[in-house]
């Protein structure tokens, strides 16, 4: 297995618990959760014959007498997990707990750096184990994160061809098809699926593979994105990144101008998925009608390059709409 970094591709993906094996040695680490471990156990993982560390033990355990690591779990841990692995020089493997965002598939891994965030070229896992077991042990809603994260595309997408009008036209062909193939039936996501969670993991697979081919992340993220971090620090308790994009893309959608048959398929499948929680209960309407207009000067602090927010600050009745949105929901 190659430790170099390969950012031209997504990486393999298995099914078989036999690519576990292949691993298990007692200088290989499991970087996992509480929560993932117990998971795994109840999907009757076998972790016997590894060493352990919490992801939020990483920095000091530094991956001491570690050879390869396994990170198990959701995309914080799987980004934790791949950021010490690289910085070591270590092959990964990756076992999503829950397809919450599409850190398992993608070749860079995100730190929050003074109230943003920072990307690294970590290059993509040696592998992917997707353990259906194990995925649908977890509560089947977290996965609806991952189709939050999927859709940033829509957004993402307004934000690139308003920037840069014709060009790259196949992929923003392509990256719409996934949005459409996401919404095409949305009450097939109501409930735990294999099938479902099958199509989850292609379609973000994909949306991380048309983003080498583009070459920059401007049909993965762009102002919903931004719009996500710059609302953190602000959140009324902590949120799941892909749940505050399904909030950031009812603002998005109004900053954006989308044509009203791109909300209406968006807007149909988030009403489908009552475990998405409302954007005003992550962050109050009063507290958005304050921060939105503070949003471009955030943007262009941070250098961020995909998003109508640098070229034009929003107006009032813009501001209006977008925060009775918010209050009102999908």
């Amino acid at each position: 297995m190659s430790t170099a970094p390969a950012t031209d591709r997504v990486p393999p993906l298995y099914r078989s618990r036999s690519l576990l094996n292949q691993w298990r040695d007692v200088r290989t680490t499991v970087v996992s959760s509480p929560s993932a471990l117990r998971v795994a156990h109840s999907a009757e993982l076998d972790l016997t014959g590894f060493q352990h560390v919490a992801a939020s033990n990483l920095v000091q355990a530094r991956l001491r007498d570690t050879r390869r690591v396994v990170a198990l779990g959701s995309g914080t841990t799987i980004d934790a997990a791949m950021f010490a692995a690289h910085s070591a020089g270590l092959p990964v493997l990756v076992i999503p707990t829950v397809l919450s965002t599409d850190a398992p598939f993608s070749t860079v891994t995100a730190t929050r750096d003074h109230g943003t965030v920072v990307y690294h070229e970590t290059g993509a896992a040696d592998a992917v184990l997707l353990d259906d077991r194990v995925l649908l042990a977890s509560d089947w809603h977290l996965h609806h994160n991952g189709l939050g994260d999927l859709l940033a595309i829509e957004s993402a997408g307004h934000d690139w061809q308003r920037r840069h009008p014709g060009k790259q036209a196949g992929i923003a062909a392509a990256a719409r098809a996934l949005v459409d193939t996401a919404t095409d039936e949305p009450e097939a996501w109501i409930h735990p699926s294999s099938p479902r969670l099958e199509l989850l993991a292609e379609l973000l697979a994909t949306k991380v593979h048309l983003g080498l081919l583009a070459g920059h992340p401007g049909f993965e993220e762009g102002t919903e994105h931004y719009l996500a971090y710059f609302l953190e620090p602000y959140l009324v308790s902590p949120a799941w990144h892909g749940e505050l994009l399904f909030a950031c893309l009812l603002v998005s959608a109004h900053l954006q101008e989308w044509p009203v048959e791109r909300y209406d398929c968006v807007s149909a499948l988030a009403a489908r998925l009552p475990q998405i929680r409302s954007p005003r209960s992550l962050v109050s309407a009063d507290k958005m009608r304050e921060l939105l207009p503070r949003f471009p000067d955030y943007c262009r602090r941070h250098s961020t390059d995909n998003t109508i927010a640098c070229d034009q600050e929003p107006t009032q009745a813009r501001i209006r709409a977008a925060v009775a949105d918010w209050e009102r929901g999908w």
